[in-house]
């Protein structure tokens, strides 16, 4: 057991990539690189020793919250796997959500 490693992540896709031409834009910025890792998206799992020693997500962000836990997260190991782990439909039609 590594017990340097805090957060396993693996492949999160769109749901509905063809739903417009935004959708597919998102499934291709989730596909990061496998192995070792700088953060990691909300579909993740976490040891919970790590995240209660620096405090857990911090409740003032409205985004970024991942990032933010990994940075603190420092002195701990995250890697991404090589597996699909979630589907989430971003839904974006328009390009002021993008």
């Amino acid at each position: 057991m590594d017990d340097h490693l805090a957060v396993v992540c693996g492949r999160r896709r769109e749901r509905f990539p063809r739903a417009s031409v935004y959708n597919p834009l998102r499934d291709i910025e989730w596909n990061t690189p496998v192995g070792l890792a700088d953060s990691c998206g909300g579909d993740a799992m976490m040891r919970i020793r790590p995240v209660v020693d620096v405090h857990g997500y911090n409740p003032d962000l409205i985004a970024g919250e991942e990032p933010d836990l990994c940075l603190r997260l420092r002195g701990y190991r995250i890697r991404r796997v090589d597996a699909e782990m979630t589907l989430h439909g971003a839904n974006m039609m328009r390009f002021t959500q993008w």
